[in-house]
């Protein structure tokens, strides 16, 4: 994104430029929540009109500290949301690691890790001060893996969206997005998403009646993905896809993806 060449150098890499997507207003069956209902969703969707992930903060960390809570209480800070609000910047992508905010222990009752789940609430309430909305994105390629093969995981991480949502409920419901998880891949399985994200989406609307659901297909929230999804039963949502076509443009040095094209120019 151009405007990202006034941040300079250190802030660009913090910040990264928002993907492409691309967000259209639910529509479907009755909606659930009193506050539900796509003319919601269509006035929400006009706060998402320009924004910027807030990558490596909360999720895909790799600094030799980690997720420390210098790293959590340093990374972004307020003269980094000031100067997004400044540019114009609507809202925010907030990425964050389920296996960090979520116990994962399967044995445990415990839902979350509290100093991370204090770190993202504060996270949430510096945005929200700025007056930049917030979309609470669900980002970790390795956990996604896991939960793919592990029912009981998929089982927990239902518990746990219904209890995140819970608690930050209490944040303006206009501008706090819950985006259930990022990328979901389940190759030639896509109906067992679709059941998944129905149960989760059920779960955060029961917490958090007022505040609007972000949903995608599987096959990495593609277009085709999206295509094959049929729609969740209540319109206060927002569907997203990613689009990266053409690949070998789009990952141009990309180290993580296809090995040739981290050589492209």
């Amino acid at each position: 994104m151009r405007v990202l060449s006034h941040l300079g150098h250190k802030r660009r890499q913090r910040l990264g430029a928002g993907r492409v997507r691309d967000v259209a207003a639910g529509s479907g069956g009755s909606a659930m929540g009193t506050d539900g209902g796509a003319a919601v969703a269509a006035r929400r969707v006009r706060e998402l009109a320009r924004g910027v992930n807030l990558a490596h903060w909360m999720s895909q960390v790799y600094t030799p500290g980690g997720y420390s809570a210098q790293h959590l209480k340093t990374f972004i800070g307020n003269r980094d949301l000031a100067l997004l609000r400044q540019l114009h910047f609507t809202f925010v992508r907030l990425p964050i690691s389920p296996s960090h905010l979520m116990d994962m222990n399967l044995h445990s009752k415990a839902l979350f890790h509290r100093r991370f789940l204090q770190q993202v609430q504060r996270g949430i309430r510096m945005i929200l001060a700025h007056k930049v909305a917030v979309i609470v994105d669900m980002h970790g390629p390795d956990f996604n893996k896991k939960m793919e093969k592990s029912p009981a995981l998929a089982n927990k991480f239902v518990q746990f969206w219904g209890a995140l949502a819970g608690r930050l409920r209490q944040d303006n419901p206009h501008a706090v997005f819950f985006e259930l998880l990022n990328e979901p891949v389940y190759h030639k399985r896509p109906q067992a998403w679709a059941h998944l994200q129905l149960r989760l989406a059920a779960a955060v609307r029961k917490a958090a009646p007022h505040n609007t659901v972000i949903a995608c297909g599987s096959n990495w929230s593609s277009i085709r993905g999206l295509l094959r999804l049929k729609p969740l039963p209540e319109k206060n949502i927002i569907y997203t896809f990613h689009d990266y076509d053409p690949m070998v443009f789009t990952h141009q040095g990309a180290t993580w993806a296809y090995p040739p094209w981290q050589y492209g120019h």
